[in-house]
């Protein structure tokens, strides 16, 4: 944010700032339909709502990477990649895809995405295959964690940057990194394997392009297209204050530091087997399940009945969006009253009813839920959710014919949120990682959330119908050992202080049994 801008905020009432957006807004619209889509020559597009979020918090803090959105994945393919093929490859994506040309650049005072005729694709290849295994993993997660914290310059670009690494004959290493103001998870992975289709030339000429959908977006407000879903969520947030009270291990700073790390845990393919039984009991899914265990974890460490789960939306209703690279993912604030009284089978209906709702209503903007709710924006806080609970499952990642890939957890040592659950399939089995924010809380405070988790998902499954009440985070043995130290012991009889004096003169004579000042007695004098 240019200081002349800010100056003009802080001057500025805000009815007159509203009254200027408004004003912007038609004027923008009314470009926008004299700018056809159609128009290849256009150069000038408007920011979806999701986008302008970002790029007002990259004002306050320049090249943040937590706002790069990476991928690391081993793939297992028959065949010897070329670099200069690598490279020619990348730039026919480019080619292709307007997402990658795209810079953010400032027009009439505006941002703006602007798309260039053409961009060198920021590529590396390296091969590491004579390398001695032992040094491999450290040196692939080093490099791997290197490329996913380089930060961008979105307005110069290019925001995507590619470096695959061989590892063994028929074993790669591809590092791919987005700046998220053009991407998604969803696009991260369809970028993987748009690169593969392409490699081999399975690429199609012609692509959606995400300039179309911001296009389109620009005029939705306009026409009225999220008026029903800005209802449901002023309805829904009513009266919400948005902030979870967990005690955290340091105070919170005034602005956040975006720093952190992760800790995982392994849930068996029995584990799994065993939660979508309970799920399919309720007409639900492990997501369902899930996401009832995290509200419960959030409620017995806060103490709070009011819990707000941000939960990240795919947003692409429109088929035409399925195999379009942009930013679409939406992370809305799920709203759960919890009551002592209420069965554990109950929350997990809850959790469904409420999913079921918010993905009917997944298209508005987040920035726009909170303006219409007047929720205040803090430095220091995310608004209106702290906790997230993300899973994701891509269609395009699965049943892959030709190789085989494998995404690497890598600790980037960043975190949006105060906590971030992150659920991925791994096999038959469910990996759970909490991302945390390092600022506030110890890595073994994390630990203990997870084990947590791990009880509460046992209760379901086991005890449905037992109360929110009487859910215990503590495990059997846990419970136990609590009673055992708790238990009344035999009292051993006391003796009288006077015995217990004379006692202590008899075996410690030279001992001090009084101090006062410079006068000094031993306990053979006194006794």
């Amino acid at each position: 944010m240019t200081t002349k801008t800010h100056k003009i905020l802080q001057s500025m009432g805000i009815e007159e700032l509203k009254r200027l957006a408004r004003e912007k807004k038609n004027s923008k619209a009314q470009l926008t339909k004299a700018n056809p889509t159609s128009d290849n020559n256009r150069k000038i597009f408007p920011l979806t709502d999701a986008q302008k979020s970002i790029w007002a918090l990259e004002q306050y803090q320049k090249g943040n990477k937590a706002y790069n959105n990476p991928l690391a994945v081993t793939c297992h393919i028959d065949h010897e990649f070329s670099p200069d093929r690598l490279q020619d490859t990348l730039n026919k994506m480019a080619d292709r895809h307007n997402i990658f040309r795209t810079k953010i650049r400032i027009v009439d005072n505006e941002p703006c995405q602007y798309i260039d005729d053409k961009v060198t694709m920021d590529a590396g290849f390296d091969d590491i295959s004579s390398m001695p295994e032992e040094e491999k993993h450290y040196w692939i997660m080093q490099v791997a964690k290197e490329e996913g914290c380089k930060s961008f310059d979105l307005e110069n670009g290019p925001l995507f940057r590619w470096r695959m690494v061989k590892t063994q004959p028929g074993e790669y290493v591809v590092m791919l990194t987005f700046h998220h103001i053009i991407s998604d998870g969803w696009t991260v992975s369809l970028c993987f394997l748009e690169f593969m289709k392409t490699y081999f030339g399975h690429g199609n000429e012609q692509a959606p392009q995400f300039t179309e959908y911001a296009l389109d977006q620009s005029l939705y407000f306009e026409q009225g297209k999220y008026q029903k879903g800005i209802e449901y969520w002023s309805d829904k947030l009513s009266g919400a204050e948005g902030i979870l009270d967990i005690a955290t291990d340091h105070p919170r700073p005034d602005i956040m530091s975006f720093a952190g790390s992760y800790v995982s845990k392994f849930l068996s393919g029995d584990v799994c087997q065993k939660l979508q039984s309970v799920a399919a009991k309720q007409g639900a899914t492990t997501f369902h399940v899930m996401l009832a265990a995290y509200q419960l974890l959030l409620h017995k460490y806060s103490g709070q009945q009011d819990i707000i789960v941000g939960v990240p939306f795919a947003n692409r209703l429109d088929a035409k969006t399925q195999d379009m690279l942009g930013l679409f993912m939406n992370t809305l604030p799920l709203r759960f009253q919890l009551d002592s009284h209420t069965s554990l089978a109950s929350v997990v209906e809850a959790a469904k009813k409420e999913s079921s709702q918010a993905m009917t209503h997944q298209d508005v903007p987040f920035n726009r839920i909170l303006e219409a709710i007047d929720h205040p924006r803090e430095l220091a806080i995310n608004p209106l959710y702290q906790a997230v609970l993300s899973y994701q499952v891509y269609p395009h990642s699965r049943g892959q014919k030709g190789f085989s890939y494998t995404p690497l957890k890598v600790d980037y040592g960043v975190a949006k949120l105060d906590l971030n659950l992150w659920l991925e399939e791994d096999g038959e089995g469910l990996v759970c990682t909490i991302n945390y924010d390092t600022a506030l809380f110890e890595r073994a405070t994390i630990e203990k959330m997870l084990d947590g988790l791990n009880t509460i998902l046992a209760a379901i499954v086991e005890t449905p119908d037992k109360t929110i009440a009487d859910l215990s985070l503590l495990t059997q043995s846990e419970e136990q050992q609590l009673l055992e130290n708790c238990a009344a012991k035999e009292q051993t009889s006391l003796q009288p202080i006077h015995l217990n004096f004379e006692h202590n003169a008899e075996n410690f004579p030279d001992d001090i049994a009084l101090r006062c000042a410079a006068l000094i007695a031993r306990l053979v004098t006194k006794n």
